[in-house]
């Protein structure tokens, strides 16, 4: 009897799974979700995910939704979104791991990641193919074409934060407007607020897919190191030896300098000479002062249980706080002790003591 109830339950359970390409798009939408809250079992939710995925996929392809030469103009916001499945696809496999052995999780690891980072490059080419508004083409190309490994500067990186902040942000904004308007994606797809909710999700696809491009390209070129060192039987670098030379790797080499007199005075605090000795630790940003005694982790650590130390301190304060009326007999009398307090202090410290400048 329990074996029937079981059978008939996943029975049950494989007829409500969607067998349309709507229904498989909303089950990879919240199937990412679900590991984005954190899921308990996320490498089942992730395999049902590929699962459901590759069938949405299938499904598109025979029915011939997108063709060549086509502008996202042509289409409806219901099959606009669809663009999107190979970026959920390089999402979910992204985050796929095999357990085991660790020359065989390695080996898997660069498998999942390379394929990808390669649905992420043709997520983007599919926005290019499409001619979307927010599509920058040479911006698009070079992480279409981007090898692993491949790095950007400070800039493009700071510059990308923030476009993919307010990108967000349109997105969270639309999404509220669309609530309170009860609207639904797939009942209004004619309406100007959900095609515009469409295609900041595209956008925000677009950027997210940049930036795993490039983590995906770092993680699939340190694991293929690693894998290399152990079939030639060397020592396997750390992780923060990787990542070193990972940097390295993409750093340009700094020019030649010329060392002068003036250049050494200037990096004196005082205006006096400095031995030469020093000048490696000094143009390293260091000062005169020499080499630091702590890391950044180290002074954030210190710097915040400082601050925990003072809100600790205030509150204690407030709670032992005494409310006294200052028309009161009490509040008078401390009111005057205030005042002798402070009486005391100015007899102790001269007016204008503490400035030493200008005084020849």
């Amino acid at each position: 009897m329990d074996g029937n109830n079981n059978l008939n339950e996943g029975e049950e359970e494989e007829q409500r799974k969607p067998t349309n390409l709507p229904g498989l798009y909303k089950g990879v939408v919240d199937s990412i979700s679900s590991l984005q809250k954190g899921a308990k079992d996320p490498q089942k939710i992730i395999s049902e995910g590929l699962v459901a995925v590759e069938k949405a996929i299938y499904f598109l392809q025979q029915l011939g939704v997108f063709s060549d030469n086509e502008e996202y103009t042509e289409h409806s916001t219901l099959s606009l979104r669809y663009l999107a499945l190979p970026y959920l696809h390089g999402e979910l496999l992204s985050r796929r791991f095999v357990q085991g052995d660790r020359a065989i999780r390695d080996r898997e690891r660069i498998k999942s990641s390379t394929k990808a980072r390669q649905l992420f490059q043709q997520y983007l080419q599919n926005l290019l193919d499409m001619e979307l508004p927010f599509a920058d083409r040479n911006a698009l190309e070079y992480y279409i074409k981007a090898a692993p490994g491949s790095r950007r500067d400070r800039d493009a990186k700071m510059v990308h934060f923030n476009a993919l902040k307010t990108t967000k942000a349109t997105v969270a904004e639309l999404e509220e407007a669309m609530k309170l308007a009860g609207m639904v994606d797939e009942d209004d797809d004619d309406n100007d607020v959900v095609r515009g909710y469409c295609l900041s999700i595209l956008h925000q696809y677009m950027l997210q897919a940049i930036d795993q491009i490039e983590m995906l390209g770092t993680e699939i070129s340190m694991l293929q190191h690693v894998v290399k060192e152990r079939m030639e039987g060397g020592e396997l670098p750390t992780r923060e030896e990787m990542m070193r030379q990972q940097k390295q790797a993409g750093k340009k080499p700094e020019p030649p300098m010329v060392l002068t007199s003036d250049m050494v005075k200037k990096m004196s605090a005082s205006g006096r000479s400095i031995n030469r000795s020093n000048f490696q630790l000094l143009s390293a940003g260091y000062g005169p002062i020499g080499a630091p005694t702590m890391s950044l982790e180290q002074f954030a650590d210190m710097e915040m249980a400082q601050a925990r130390e003072a809100q600790e301190r205030e509150k204690e304060a407030e709670r032992n706080k005494v409310e006294v009326d200052p028309d009161s007999e009490e509040g008078s009398i401390v009111k005057t002790y205030e005042l002798r307090e402070r009486d005391a202090w100015r007899d102790e410290h001269k007016a204008g003591e503490g400035n030493r400048y200008n005084r020849g």
